[in-house]
């Protein structure tokens, strides 16, 4: 049982640093975004564009599962250049 706790603690602490971690973009922007907050933008989009769609639960719950993680990577240091 404490196998689960530790992988849970883990994925908390990794969860926690999308709020520092700063995109990368090639995109010139007025202000630097975090991936959290990224991510946050893709979310109520993804809810809203499912909405006005009238896209069935099951599949809504599909899109906001991929919304959240889609750039999970970004929390890892992966170079620049192979997000392009």
């Amino acid at each position: 049982m404490n196998d689960i706790y530790n992988e849970i603690l883990d994925f908390a602490k990794k969860n926690y640093r999308f709020m520092f971690v700063i995109r990368y973009s090639d995109i010139p922007r007025i202000f630097d975004e975090t991936v959290a907050a990224h991510i946050y933008q893709v979310v109520i989009l993804t809810m809203f564009i499912c909405d006005k769609l009238n896209i069935d639960e099951k599949r809504s719950l599909k899109c906001l599962k991929m919304a959240i993680i889609h750039d999970i990577g970004e929390i890892i240091d992966v170079p620049h250049s192979i997000k392009y």
